[in-house]
């Protein structure tokens, strides 16, 4: 884990290059191809503390532009404050390397509630479904150099 990414995913770092890495770092779970936004993406599978993630580089003109983790499992939350508190524990790590969170809030979608909070480099995500109880809880780096790209969030 670092400022520009975690594991063999970097931040503008060559997509080829960064598909190689992971393909080595992590050859039983890698994938590399055209991701469901349009853009070429490269991921493996791996555990964050005691939580199963994936994380999934996404690349713009051959680099990679943001790298998203995200929690496997549990998918479901018996509440929005549950959901919220799920975010917290699977962000701990992040937290323990770059410092307490700030830049806290929260935008409602049509379908969910997400809610938001920074620390260092990263954007911790809880997006609540109240439908099903769904809560999806994801780290981001890069996520300022996406959000303009068509199909990116």
């Amino acid at each position: 884990m670092g400022p520009e990414g975690i594991g063999p995913l970097r931040l503008d770092r060559d997509y080829q290059e960064t598909v190689a890495a992971t393909m080595a770092a992590a050859p039983e779970t890698a994938f590399a191809g055209l991701g469901c936004n349009g853009l070429d993406e490269v991921r493996f599978s791996a555990r964050l503390a005691d939580l199963p993630v994936s994380a999934m580089g996404m690349a713009i003109a051959g680099r990679i532009a943001e790298i998203e983790v995200t929690l496997d499992a549990p998918l479901q939350a018996t509440g929005e404050a549950a959901c919220i508190a799920l975010r917290d524990r699977f962000g701990a790590p992040f937290i323990a390397h770059y410092g307490p969170p700030g830049g806290a809030r929260a935008e409602h979608k049509p379908v969910s509630r997400e809610h938001l909070v920074e620390t260092g480099p990263v954007v911790l995500v809880a997006r609540w479904f109240p439908t099903g109880n769904s809560c999806y809880v994801s780290a981001h780096y890069g996520y300022q150099a996406t959000a303009g790209v068509p199909g990116a969030w």
